[in-house]
């Protein structure tokens, strides 16, 4: 663990070769057509500009790059509308939120907002990567945008993204305080424990990708000299954003038997 303080207007949708098929079946609902692209995300990124380049496609995507910000701003605000939220159900703010990563931008969007409502009083930022997919985390380290090499397939597949969304990491620059990254043997307990809540507890059926930020806390929580850097203690009230359910039922059920 590491620490630092798609897609066409009506007709085709590209998705990467990680993405479950399930996930895809969905989507398909929506279009005419679901191009499956050989790799990872910003391989589909990719392949998405070069297709809707050539056959005058609109792209609404989530991540940004120079001359097309308005589909994530919107997208974004989007993300905002949890944040709100949050802070209208909060009696106030609390000393923390946990936000996963990907390409940036519900981190983004979620500390913005709490920013732009609580002002000083404003939680700690904290953002949570996989140790394979960790490009805010890299792009905190050299103080500007940087990708990574996605070499390994992480098995939270929404957040397998080697390039930051450039709009995203302008806000994550300025308002995050911490970035996290979390190992892979970390990922199924986390959901495992939510789906077999114990004392009562609520049951909470959560994606890989969604319980990064409960990860996060936990493995810092496990760390002195990490828990003590966060500021995580008996008073501390920690925001977390689960931002999937359960996109691949075969996976979700090899977790449960712990199969993976």
């Amino acid at each position: 663990m590491g620490s630092l303080s798609k897609i066409d207007a009506i007709g085709s949708c590209c998705t990467s070769d990680v993405q479950h098929w399930s996930l895809m079946g969905c989507t398909g609902c929506f279009t005419q057509q679901v191009i499956r692209v050989d790799g990872d995300y910003d391989a589909t990124v990719a392949q998405t500009r070069v297709d809707a380049d050539a056959h005058g496609w609109l792209i609404v995507s989530d991540t940004s790059w120079p001359g097309y910000m308005k589909a994530p701003l919107d997208v974004m605000a989007g993300y905002g509308v949890m944040a709100r939220e949050v802070v209208r159900d909060l009696p106030k703010a609390p000393t923390h939120v946990l936000l996963q990563g990907g390409v940036g931008g519900l981190a983004a969007a979620v500390a913005a907002v709490f920013q732009q409502e609580w002002g000083e009083n404003a939680p700690r930022v904290i953002v949570v990567e996989p140790e394979l997919a960790p490009c805010l985390f890299a792009s905190a380290k050299a103080g500007t945008a940087t990708s990574v090499n996605i070499e390994a397939e992480t098995l939270m597949d929404g957040l397998s993204c080697g390039e930051p969304s450039e709009i995203a990491w302008r806000v994550l620059d300025s308002v995050a305080t911490d970035f996290l990254t979390i190992p892979e043997t970390n990922v199924a307990p986390t959901v495992r424990m939510l789906a077999q809540p114990k004392n009562g507890q609520t049951m909470v059926e959560a994606g890989e990708s969604g319980v990064a930020g409960l990860c996060g806390l936990i493995c810092a929580a496990l760390q002195d000299g990490l828990r003590e850097h966060l500021r995580l203690d008996g008073d501390s009230v920690a925001v977390l954003i689960g931002s999937e359910g359960i996109t691949d039922p075969n996976i979700f059920q090899q977790i449960m038997t712990e199969d993976i």
